[in-house]
Parts: structure tokens; C-alpha cells; sequence
């Protein structure tokens, strides 16, 4: 059977993008009905757009394991996804490897006075006890997006163009796809069939270029550099340890340090989030250029699969 990973690709990105703004407008009213009940009282405030991005995420979710069979990106990045105590060393190794990253730019914020700790951790036992709760959470993304992103997505591309062409196509998109918050410029007076469509003109409403420019491209070239790393590697655990130790050190850093100066800063964001700042986009650019040059070009994965 000739396998399309083209075409499930393209489906996998299609169907979510039809058939969320579909069901939205049901499942929005649903939960009006619902929220007149203490128990759902909380969901009388959900707005419209949130509601769509998760009934496109759901079916996306839903869509995952009959794309990846159906496009043929199961065989091939089974061996990627093999276990061993090497690849198990590799995921704790570039995971702290990602860590050190995001606490160094933490670090030089800290030192310059960009960053303070947050008053509520002061001489607080949650200093130690507040990163402990991202542990599985950062696990958890950094399995799960870089099986989505490297190995279905970009395993897709890859295996019917170069690794250029496949690495920046895919990483555009995960760079984009942080960005995809829908915000109607007003409420909609009445929701019916055709509301979730109208959404399709504001996908990327609340992304704003002049705040989050350093974000996107930090995303586009942290995306290339695991593109790189799995060629060189060939197995999905050391860049799903590093995209981890990202996440984890991150959400860790959000939640313990504050921005003394908020929005006004150029290398270190808008935020106390460190990835949305010049340092760390430029920290970003510099492991990319290191990695498509160290990029061994000899893996299974590095071969484009024969066109039938």
C-alpha cells in the first residue's frame, strides 16, 4: 500500500481548521445551558474563541494516531522511538542542557535587575515545592510535541524534501501555531452554524509583531535546532529531553520570579516568561547555526524516502 504522508498531513491540518468552528457554536451553547448549574457556574464567562481553539485542538488530538498510520510516519520513526538506557541518559542529558539555557538567561536577568523574586516565595518552603509542580507537565510537552512536530510533522516534509526545506516549513509552523488565540474584535451578539467561521480572519489576533516578534523567532529557531539534533541523534529522547528542560525551567521561572520592569524591556520581553526577550531569541539563532552545522548527515532519518 503506497503511503501519502502528504496528504494526511495536509488532512490533519485541514479537518481540525473545518470541523471545530462546526461544533463550536453547539458546544458553546451546551455550556450556557450547563452554566445555570452552581456545579458548571464557572462556565458562564467562557468566551466564544476559546471555545473553538478547543474543539480544534480536541479533534486534532483525535486526528494524531490515524494520521500518523495512515501517512506511513509510524514505521518510520519507530526506531526513533525505541527504548534504551543510552536514549534514557540522552533525555536527561540535554534535558539539563535545557535547563541551564533558560537559567543562565534567568541568571544575567537576575543580576541586572531585570528580574527580582516574587514577593510570595520570599524565605517560602514554595521556593523549592513551586517547580516540583511542572515536573510531569514539562515531561509531558516535550514528549508529545516533539513526536507531533519532529517526528510527524517534519517526518512528514522529510520524506518527500530536503531537510532545509523540511526543517523550515515545520518549524514556521510550530512557531506559529503558539500564536493561534482567535479574538473576534467584539463579542458576537448572537452565536449561530456559521460563528466559528468567523473567526477564520482573527486566527492570530492577539499576536501582536511589535512584542512578540522575539517570541515567534525564538520558537522558529529553538524548532530548528531539534529538527538538527534528531538528524544527528536519529531518536526522538535527547530532543525531547531539551525541549522538556525548556519548559520546565520556564514555567518554573514565571512562577518564581517577577519582572521588575514589565513591557519596556528589549532583551529580556514583555513578561516574566524569559523565552520573550532578544537574549533568548539570540541564544536560539546561535544553537540553531550550531546544530545544522554539526548535523550528521548519515541517519536513517536524514534519508528521504523514495518517491513512488
Amino acid at each position: 500500500m503506497t503511503k501519502r504522508p502528504l496528504l494526511y498531513l495536509l488532512l490533519f491540518l485541514a479537518v481540525p481548521l473545518l470541523l471545530g468552528p462546526l461544533l463550536a457554536p453547539w458546544l458553546f451553547l451546551l455550556l450556557k445551558k450547563l452554566s445555570v448549574h452552581s456545579f458548571f457556574s464557572g462556565l458562564a464567562d467562557e468566551r466564544f474563541e476559546r471555545v473553538t481553539t478547543r474543539a480544534v485542538q480536541i479533534i486534532a488530538l483525535v486526528l494524531v494516531w490515524p494520521c500518523l498510520r495512515g501517512s506511513g510516519t509510524v514505521a518510520r520513526v519507530a526506531p526513533a522511538l525505541r527504548f534504551s538506557k543510552a536514549r534514557l541518559r540522552s533525555f536527561l542529558y540535554w534535558a539539563l542542557i535545557g535547563v541551564a539555557m533558560i537559567v543562565v538567561i534567568y541568571g544575567v536577568g537576575f543580576a541586572v535587575g531585570n528580574y527580582s523574586l516574587a514577593a510570595k516565595h520570599r524565605g517560602s518552603f514554595t521556593l523549592l515545592t513551586t517547580p516540583l509542580a511542572f515536573i510531569v507537565g514539562a515531561i509531558l510537552i516535550g514528549a508529545l510535541e516533539e513526536y507531533l512536530f519532529r517526528g510527524f510533522i517534519f517526518g512528514s516534509l522529510r520524506s518527500r524534501f530536503s531537510f532545509a526545506s523540511a526543517a523550515i516549513v515545520s518549524s514556521a509552523f510550530f512557531s506559529a501555531i503558539h500564536f493561534f488565540r482567535p479574538r473576534l474584535p467584539a463579542p458576537l451578539d448572537e452565536v449561530t452554524w456559521s460563528s466559528g467561521f468567523q473567526l477564520f480572519p482573527h486566527m492570530f489576533a492577539l499576536f501582536v509583531p511589535t512584542r512578540d516578534w522575539d517570541f515567534a523567532i525564538t520558537l522558529f529557531f529553538m524548532a530548528i535546532a531539534l529538527c538538527a539534533l534528531l538528524m544527528r541523534h536519529g531518536h526522538l529522547y535527547g530532543i525531547a529531553g531539551l525541549h522538556a528542560g525548556w519548559v520546565w525551567a520556564l514555567q518554573s521561572g514565571a512562577a518564581l520570579f517577577d519582572q521588575t520592569v514589565r513591557h519596556e524591556s528589549f532583551w529580556f520581553g514583555w513578561g516574566d516568561n524569559a523565552a520573550q526577550g532578544a537574549l533568548t531569541a539570540l541564544l536560539a539563532i546561535v544553537l540553531a547555526a550550531y546544530t545544522w552545522r554539526i548535523r550528521h548527515p548519515a541517519t536513517r532519518l536524514d534519508t528521504p524516502a523514495p518517491t513512488p
